[in-house]
Parts: C-alpha cells; structure tokens; sequence
C-alpha cells in the first residue's frame, strides 16, 4: 500500500508542475524586429590602360564626391583584356590612347599623351628620328656607335601583345613590321623603366604620363612634354580617349564632364597635354 501511495503522490507532484508550467509555455514568443539593409552604391568600374595608370593617381582622390554618389574605381590592365571586360559588362568605360578597329563604341577625348623612348640613363643625349627607331627594333642597327654614341651594343625591350603601348609602337613606329624576336619582354609601364635602367644600353618605350623619373630621348629634335603633346609638335602624340559602348549617362556622364572641365583638365595637365 505504502508503495501505492508513493506513486499516487508523485504523479499528483507532476500534475501539479505541469499546470504550473503550462501558462509559461503558452506565452507568445517576442517577435524578432525586421532589419532593413540598405544596400550601398554600386561603384563606377574604369578600365584603364596600364600605359595611363599616372591618371587614377592624379584625378582619383580629386573627383568630387557627394553623400549617395557611387564610389569610383579603377581597373589598371592590358588593352585587349580591358576591351573585352567591356564588351561583357564588367566595367562601365575604358581610357586607353588608341581606338579598337573593329566594333562600334562612343568615345571622347581627356588628354594628350605621346609615346616616348626610354633609354639606359648612363647613355649620352641622341637624336633619333622614326626610321632610325625601326631599324633599332628590326634588329638593322645593333649598336649606339652607329647613331653616334658610345661603342655599345644595343639591348632591345619591347611590351608584351595587347597592352597600349605596343599596339601603338607596333602601328606607329613599325608599321606591321615585327620587332627582334631577341628582345627583352616587359610586362608593364613599371616594369619597362626598370628594365631599361639595369641593363647597359637598353632602349625600351613607354608613355610620356608615366615616365617622368625616366631618361628619354628626343625625336626629330623634340622631346615629349605638356607643351610639345598638346600642340602636337611632337611627331609621336596619341591622344588619351574615354571609351563606352554607348554615350554616357547618369554618373558616368557626371565623371566625364567633370574630366573635361577647367578643373579636371588643370589636374590631368600636371603630367599630359590638356585638350582643352
């Protein structure tokens, strides 16, 4: 019986917790707040020539910006992989100096650049001229002495396919002719100047914008600079463009414009030709 009683008594315990426990239980739970996610501005992708790269460096902290504006940022690359990216949407514009053969793009100018020739810094100041500069690359000439300089051979270092700088040289200086298979391949503006500098009696090419702290040498008595670029004296001034795949519009316009303006045009102007 004892047994009996025992048991009776725990279950009429247990009840007893659980009607306590129910009025708890049946408590609406507090609902979670819904947050709200402001998504921020996607921002602006351009594509810039890696022959132009001194650009983002002077305008990229310039450009005015306001609350809600989409951040701008710059893609440094090969010409040929910057157009492509283009044409499948992953950036909105490209500033490169030359204008594709093919396809139907709009485009406007932002500067005056020239393509200039880095040379060894230890070699003495020479003038060359165009046809000189061929038969330098063609592999004709092989040594300064025949261009009046010391007795040297000369060390040749070209872009690699697709970037700026060598489809200008290609079309500019060689005329479809192919340069000396032996020449040392630089894989950017940066690299270029570096190379030209460590080895003795090096001629490479480069971009005026971005070769101020390299030894350059005069063509057809003139040396590239803001003056000789802007007024085209220069034999070998390219012009900088905007390119998109349609005219600009909304923000991208915003970034335009303010490029081509007084204000945009005298910060571009520290280190190329303005155009205007």
């Amino acid at each position: 019986m004892s047994s009996f009683w025992g048991r009776l008594t725990c279950c009429i315990i247990g009840l007893l917790i659980a009607m306590i426990m129910l009025p708890a239980c049946q408590q609406e739970l507090t609902p979670i707040p819904e947050i709200t996610v402001t998504s921020a501005p996607l921002p602006i992708r351009i594509g810039l020539s890696d022959g132009a790269s001194m650009l983002a460096e002077l305008v990229e902290d310039k450009v005015p910006s306001t609350d809600g504006r989409s951040p701008l940022q710059f893609i440094v690359g090969n010409d040929q992989t910057l157009l492509r990216e283009l044409e499948e949407g992953f950036i909105d514009a490209i500033i490169l100096h030359h204008l594709p053969e093919d396809g139907n793009y709009w485009f406007s100018p932002v500067a005056v650049d020239g393509l200039v020739f880095v040379v060894d810094p230890n070699l003495p100041d020479l003038e060359l001229d165009l046809g000189q500069l061929k038969d330098i690359f063609a592999g004709k000439i092989t040594d300064w002495s025949l261009l009046g300089g010391p007795n040297l051979p000369i060390e040749l270092v070209v872009r690699e396919a697709g970037s700026g700088p060598r489809t200008l040289f290609d079309a500019r200086v060689m005329g479809g002719q192919p340069a000396l298979g032996s020449a040392i391949l630089a894989t950017n503006d940066e690299n270029m100047r570096l190379t030209v500098s460590n080895h003795t009696g090096a001629i490479g090419y480069s971009m005026m914008g971005n070769s101020s702290e390299a030894k350059t040498l005069p063509l057809d008595g003139h040396y590239s600079t803001l003056v000789t670029t802007a007024d085209q004296i220069y034999p070998l001034t390219i012009p900088l463009y905007f390119l998109s795949t349609a005219e600009p519009q909304g923000e991208l316009r915003v970034f335009l414009s303010w490029l081509q303006s007084d204000e945009g045009q005298s910060i571009v102007g520290e280190k190329y030709g303005r155009v205007r």
